[in-house]
């Protein structure tokens, strides 16, 4: 009689719904294999981003590592689901994309002197500054860690696309403990929907700027100031994708050396060593020197 209720139940849905609920049920009992055919039958028939976590699950399970790191990929790319989901997902992926980690750098005393004065500069608020310690630190000895600080520097720089290149050289290389991980993949994904939000914007607006130019409104000059910033604007767009596209050149990083001498680092004990700066979660700087 419970079977036959919930047969019930389940006819009067969509069919997604009825595709997505099987795939539960084959998942629960172990089945990944129908599991994922019922969860890709849910997508085909009605496609949400949250299926690729499920698809991704059951190809996890059968042992399709690689499809499974590209679903969850697909869920992230769509920018959809909350938080806590997305940083789940951040997480499953890095354990599937895990490698051995590699071996410590040597303690280079000039890097280290560049990371401490970098760090000094960042709690001081001194991002450009900052920047050019922790680049120069990278230089003497790479160390993975150091990326991340020179990501953020980038993102409080408002250098998002190079900051977004940085946090995803970092997770690559497949270093630092969990924590920081974690928090480095929760960055990035912030970085990324600002990203989207700025290039949609960009892309509006050049959509607007196509109008008008092809109703043929305005003075010649004017048409002609519209087509120059349309121009800037296509051009902002494919440069960053270019800067995304590949990993971070510390060495071809454009840094912007102030004139006069930088004021002598004293620490002040303002904020805690580590402690989270005023406008992003989870944005301090996270490398220690090693």
């Amino acid at each position: 009689m419970t079977t036959l209720v919930l047969q019930l139940a389940l006819g009067l849905q969509p069919p997604w719904k009825m595709h997505f609920q099987q795939g539960r049920e084959r998942y629960a009992a172990g089945d990944y294999a129908a599991a994922l055919s019922a969860f890709e039958q849910s997508y085909q028939q009605e496609p949400l981003p949250a299926v690729w976590v499920n698809i991704a699950q059951c190809l996890r399970a059968l042992g399709r590592n690689d499809e499974a790191a590209r679903a969850f990929r697909r869920f992230l790319d769509s920018r959809w689901g909350s938080s806590q989901v997305r940083a789940e997902v951040w997480e499953a992926l890095d354990d599937l994309s895990a490698k051995p980690a590699p071996a410590r750098a040597p303690r280079d005393p000039v890097a280290l002197e560049r990371f401490r004065r970098g760090r000094l500069l960042y709690d001081r608020g001194d991002y450009e500054h900052a920047l050019i310690e922790f680049r120069a630190g990278y230089l003497a000895a790479p160390t993975p860690a150091m990326i991340v600080n020179i990501g953020q520097c980038l993102r409080k720089l408002d250098r998002l696309p190079e900051a977004a290149a940085a946090y995803q050289s970092f997770l690559a290389q497949r270093s630092g403990d969990p924590q920081v991980r974690a928090e480095v993949w929760e960055a990035l994904d912030e970085v990324l929907r600002e990203l989207d939000r700025r290039m949609f914007k960009l892309a509006e607006a050049s959509v607007q700027f196509r109008r008008i130019l092809r109703d043929g409104g305005g003075t010649p000059e004017l048409r002609a100031r519209i087509a120059a910033v349309r121009k800037e604007v296509l051009g902002g767009l494919v440069k960053i994708d270019e800067l995304m596209a590949r990993p971070i050149d510390v060495q071809a990083l454009r840094i912007e050396e102030a004139a006069g001498e930088v004021a002598a680092l004293e620490p002040r004990p303002l904020l805690r060593l580590y402690g989270r700066p005023r406008q992003h979660r989870r944005t301090s700087v996270h490398a220690r020197a090693r």
